[in-house]
């Protein structure tokens, strides 16, 4: 019972944030939906996770963006499947060329974006991000990096991400994301995560793994996902 209470508690810490330092152009709409199944070497368990992440461009220095995050547990282990939202605010705060500094604030509830911890409580966060995007041998490329806090109660959590696009063909991007956290009731966690998107005529294409290593486990998945801007 303790083995399957520590996969889900780190299984459901993982959310990859599809946001960066840019921002929306003035009522501009981006939607993204995924599916992953993930599995754990703590246990035989896999898990189905699916989410649906928007973002609207509220001026073209405010973006608005939200998220929904569903998890089913295969076998079931608990009486609940765990689900759970975000809220944000992007603003833009300097952009100089080809580089922008932004900031943003959410507020987070539900274990499968905050994972099973001792507090309750909704949560919020804050993050610095700062990126770079432009061409290089006449081939799109952009990054950025991230850093936030998240506060719930006595329940803190700190989080750095890094983030590289770039085009590898005609319609055809790959990225690459890593991460690192650390909080106050959860060990160390170091994700990475390899993206290829194909940017179709009505929607873009995405096909995906990810890796996930603590020092209780080592977690992989695959994901697939459909998104495209209005």
């Amino acid at each position: 019972m303790y083995s399957k209470f520590l996969f889900l508690l780190f299984i459901i810490s993982f959310y990859p944030a599809y946001a960066s330092p840019w921002t929306r152009d003035q009522g501009e709409l981006y939607l993204r939906f995924s599916l992953a199944g993930e599995t754990s070497s703590r246990t035989e368990q896999s898990v189905l996770r699916s989410d649906l992440y928007a973002e609207y461009g509220l001026t073209d220095v405010w973006t608005f963006s939200l998220k929904s995050e569903q998890l089913i547990e295969n076998p079931p282990s608990l009486q609940h499947s765990a689900s759970g939202w975000r809220v944000g605010a992007r603003r833009n705060l300097v952009q100089s060329g080809a580089f922008v500094l932004s900031s943003e604030v959410s507020m987070l509830a539900g274990e499968a974006i905050l994972g099973m911890r001792p507090c309750k409580s909704a949560a919020y966060e804050v993050k610095g991000s700062g990126g770079w995007s432009g061409q290089i041998w006449n081939k799109s490329l952009y990054f950025y990096t991230d850093i936030s806090g998240q506060y719930q109660g006595s329940c803190q959590k700190q989080f750095m991400e890094l983030g590289l696009g770039f085009d590898l063909a005609d319609r055809v991007r790959g990225v690459a994301q890593f991460w690192h956290e650390q909080g106050s009731t959860e060990p160390d966690l170091d994700k990475i995560q390899l993206e290829l998107i194909w940017q179709g005529d009505c929607l873009n294409y995405s096909l995906g793994v990810r890796a996930e290593r603590s020092e209780f486990f080592v977690r992989q998945g695959a994901f697939i996902a459909l998104s495209n801007k209005w």
